[in-house]
């Protein structure tokens, strides 16, 4: 039976195994709590489960075991029809930022909205805000081919944060980013966690890992193999 995952849970996953098609098990039996306003990296070597496990998260991959809790969303029970539901509730931003070639950025922002059906002066504002918070607002108009690597991250932060998500997920955000435009994407996200919004980054950039000292969540082999509050990259000891 489905239980309620705990109040200021986020993300709440109980023995979640993902099996695929060809029989490889990408994770097996985790366990896994993020609660409201924390700031968390994923990390592991390729394979280890990171990507199954964040695309687990916006239903793109649906659990062949175990319970999966999202922003108030029972996942693992979530018909297709109220995937979108799920969806506003979580932004994602990913390494090759995906955003549309032939529309600007603002537009690029607002499509976020416009496919939930919002109101034309609702998105007008939450656009504006969202451009503001990472800096774009006078670069609206461009399109995505005249920014830079680091702006066009930032346009994608935006089009992830206009609906005002609980969660924020970001696969690899730096890994096309030089050191210091890492940086600064780095401080960006950690300026919309402390508005209270919960960040999961999957990286494998151990040097900012092991500055920041955050939570860290280890993946090896699809398993959770190291859960521990302000850590380096690696295991120490």
């Amino acid at each position: 039976m489905s239980t309620l995952p705990s109040s200021d849970a986020v993300v709440e996953l109980r023995e979640v195994g993902v099996t695929y098609p060809s029989g490889h098990r990408a994770l097996v039996g985790v366990n896994l709590s993020l609660h409201r306003g924390e700031f968390v990296f994923l990390v592991g070597p390729s394979g280890a489960g990171k990507s199954t496990l964040v695309s687990l998260l916006v239903r793109d991959v649906s659990p062949s075991s175990g319970e999966v809790h999202v922003a108030g969303h029972a996942v693992h029970t979530l018909p297709a029809s109220k995937v979108h539901l799920l969806r506003r509730r979580v932004g994602v931003v990913f390494q090759n930022f995906r955003l549309l070639p032939r529309r600007t950025v603002w537009e690029n922002t607002a499509f976020a909205l416009e496919v939930t059906g919002a109101a034309r002066e609702e998105i007008d504002a939450a656009v504006e805000r969202a451009l503001r918070v990472v800096g774009l607002a006078e670069l609206g108009g461009r399109y995505p081919a005249e920014l830079s690597g680091g702006e066009q991250q930032r346009a994608a932060i935006a089009r992830a944060i206009v609906g005002d998500p609980e969660l924020l997920i970001a696969d690899e955000p730096t890994g096309n980013l030089d050191p210091l435009i890492s940086w600064e994407i780095m401080e960006l996200l950690i300026q919309i966690n402390r508005t209270g919004v919960t960040v999961i980054v999957a990286t494998h950039d151990s040097n900012i890992v092991t500055t920041l000292r955050r939570r860290v969540v280890g993946l090896d082999g699809g398993r959770v193999i190291r859960d521990e509050e302000h850590a380096t990259y690696h295991r120490v000891g």
